[in-house]
């Protein structure tokens, strides 16, 4: 019956995505295609090297870029500028993180295939303090997210490492010159492509922006000729007056002639490179080699190990009724002394149970999430999509999250009965229930906390009130909980999976590890070493992940991001075998949070490799640096936890093989 019930969940968590985000539309002409904002965001390429990584309102007085000039009428004495910012102009809401798609500019009506010459957005006459934090933002390189049939409306650039023409998914509010002086772009044309699908359907493929900063007179306000720059300047007798203008340009093209990118991959045109493509495939062969060599040694080392005269002898001798007092004594300090001991619970069985259970959970979550994007279901360049995924997912595989962390439990748990599941009691497991329950949204909510009081702190519009907060909260306690709950019932009292065989014994008094085990041995050493090698086939990667995280940026193909990531994980599974067996050899029968040590040791790396990327003090302030710590340490957070259930697994197969259980 829980199967039943689940089934429907995961069927509409697949299919969903393809009624909620990427979905073709057809225009003809005429037709009124909304141009869209959503909040400005950092670039992070600022002029003094410094990072700032919270967002800012795109509503915000300070930095009024003609949000509200002809739509609403804001004379009115019924004009509720708040509840316009939020509720009025927003396009699609995001009932989750509070983080809306706006409509752009209201002056600005784009009817497809009419172009528009040189017309007037607004004026806007800044302040100082305003004229001041505009300067910063153009100084600290934030840009302007512009979107158009769910698609970023960019700037066209090179990429030479790659060697091809790439547009940029926002673009800036401004720049600074060869003297240091900074300009706002107050003129915007939007280039709009489109191509001709028959019948008087058309597809949009693509989306430029040009953009020119002009200070014009009054005389000339409605003209787009080249004029100075704009400059915005920091004193009280001087008018800022700054005139918006804008226009629209639409192309059709034939991609097939012009070998421009069509409905189908128009995202492809927004992907760089932070390396060179002739590196990136030296790479990725040398990282083939290396997993293919590391596997056949480890396979190789184990069935060497399995077929050996030892393991002859040691199969004759625990097979015999007087086992324990018949062990040769060149057994005693090896493996083969250690059958009574290598199936014992390791100890924080409960908080061990729910790590391999949650990596479980990770793994199975960003496996839907690169399985949507390669086959273009979602996309990382439509706002929100794959976050939203992200935490649908997360919520709706709790029930596998609490299944494998209860399974894990039960068969080290030494009170559970293996032979019929129906005669334990849940009481006696209590606590397993509860923490898998709890797990996951207590990791989310202190890291999320705060990030949402660092976020405050910045007036950034990422900071979500209580009551975003509580409807979080109540999907946890409607949704999470419930599913969570059945998946620990149905491993505990229904489920079958057993680890061993019932004919395994563990000893009553645990066998003492010798002190004389050789360095490289011992866990700690163990686990960096494990560690390094996977590390060291994702390192490069981690550049690309996080410039996307932190700005908003698309590098790297899903394709080649999801290969390099299951090379991780095979040399990853096979290294770790390799040590545990040597650790089993040293007499150390504690493999189990060995296991899961070598997997976490891999989001240490992560997290301090993290900081490669910016520096240890180019963080413009303490707000940045809090939410960069925050947010990598849950990245590096889960990919470790996803290393260690998939070391855990392979060495559990490996033990289990070893010692025949």
């Amino acid at each position: 019956m829980i199967l039943l019930y689940w089934v429907p969940i995961y069927i509409w968590c697949l299919l969903s995505p393809v009624y909620a985000t990427v979905s073709k539309s057809n225009y003809n002409r005429d037709d009124e295609i909304p141009i869209l904002v959503t909040n400005i965001s950092p670039g992070g390429n600022g002029e003094n090297g410094l990072f700032h990584l919270y967002p800012v309102s795109y509503f915000e007085e300070a930095t009024d870029f003609c949000y509200a000039d002809k739509w609403v009428d804001e004379n009115e004495p019924s004009f509720d500028n708040q509840k316009y910012k939020t509720i009025s102009n927003v396009f699609k809401s995001d009932t989750i993180f509070n983080d809306h798609i706006y409509y752009g500019p209201r002056t600005i009506i784009s009817k497809f295939q009419q172009d528009i010459q040189c017309d007037q957005m607004c004026w806007r006459s800044y302040a100082t303090a305003n004229a001041s934090q505009i300067n910063f933002l153009i100084e600290n390189d934030y840009r302007l997210n512009f979107y158009i049939d769910d698609m970023p409306i960019g700037k066209e650039f090179y990429d030479y490492n790659s060697n091809k023409f790439y547009l940029s998914n926002n673009v800036p509010i401004g720049y600074s010159d060869v003297n240091k002086v900074l300009h706002i772009y107050n003129h915007w044309q939007f280039v709009i492509y489109y191509t001709n699908t028959g019948l008087n359907n058309y597809n949009i493929i693509k989306a430029v922006m040009q953009q020119r900063s002009t200070k014009r007179s009054k005389e000339s306000e409605n003209q787009c000729q080249v004029f100075p720059p704009m400059t915005l300047r920091l004193k009280s007798d001087v008018d800022n007056k700054v005139i918006f203008t804008y226009e629209i340009v639409w192309k059709e093209v034939d991609h097939e002639v012009t070998n421009h990118y069509d409905w189908s991959n128009r995202f492809d045109q927004y992907r760089h490179s932070l390396v060179n493509y002739k590196y990136d495939n030296i790479q990725n062969t040398l990282n083939f080699v290396l997993v293919l060599f590391i596997a056949l040694y480890s396979r190789s080392k184990f069935s060497s190990i399995i077929n050996d005269a030892d393991m002859k002898s040691y199969k004759a001798v625990s097979s015999s009724p007087l086992a324990e007092e018949t062990v040769d004594d060149e057994f005693l300090l090896d493996w083969h002394s250690l059958k009574n001991d290598v199936f014992r619970k390791p100890c924080n069985l409960v908080l061990f149970s729910n790590l391999v259970g949650f990596g479980f959970q990770f793994l199975l979550t960003s496996t839907l999430i690169l399985s949507l994007l390669i086959l273009n279901i979602i996309s990382i360049l439509i706002p929100n999509d794959v976050k939203h995924k992200f935490f649908e997912f997360a919520i709706l595989t709790s029930g596998i999250q609490s299944y494998v962390s209860s399974t894990v439990y039960k068969n080290f748990h030494p009170s559970y009965s293996k032979k019929n599941s129906a005669t334990n009691t849940l009481k006696d497991h209590k606590k397993i229930i509860v923490v898998n329950a709890i797990f996951t949204p207590i990791v989310f909510l202190v890291i999320s906390t705060v990030l949402n009081l660092a976020y405050k702190s910045a007036n950034s519009s990422k900071y979500l009130g209580f009551d975003v907060f509580m409807k979080i909260v109540k999907k946890f306690l409607f949704l999470y909980f419930p599913l969570s709950l059945s998946g620990s019932l149905y491993s505990l009292k229904f489920s079958k999976t057993n680890f061993f065989n019932e004919n395994v014994n563990v000893n009553i008094i645990e066998k003492q590890i010798p002190s004389s085990v050789p360095v490289f041995n011992r866990p700690v050493i163990t686990s960096l070493v494990v560690a390094i090698f996977p590390f060291t086939i994702v390192c490069t990667r981690l550049d690309s992940l996080w410039y996307s995280i932190l700005f908003n940026n698309f590098y790297f193909g899903f394709w080649n991001y999801l290969i390099c990531v299951f090379l991780a994980c095979i040399v990853s599974a096979a290294i770790n075998m390799t040590m545990v067996f040597d650790s089993l050899n040293a007499g150390d029968w504690k493999w189990h949070w060995l296991s899961v040590k070598s997997g976490l040791t891999v989001a240490l790396y992560c997290f301090v490799y993290s900081f490669k990327v910016v520096g240890w003090n180019k963080f413009g302030d303490k707000q940045s640096f809090l939410i960069f710590v925050c947010q990598n340490f849950l990245v590096s957070f889960l990919i470790g936890a996803g290393f260690a259930s998939i070391n855990f697994y392979f060495a559990w197969v490996s033990v289990k093989r070893l010692y025949k259980a």
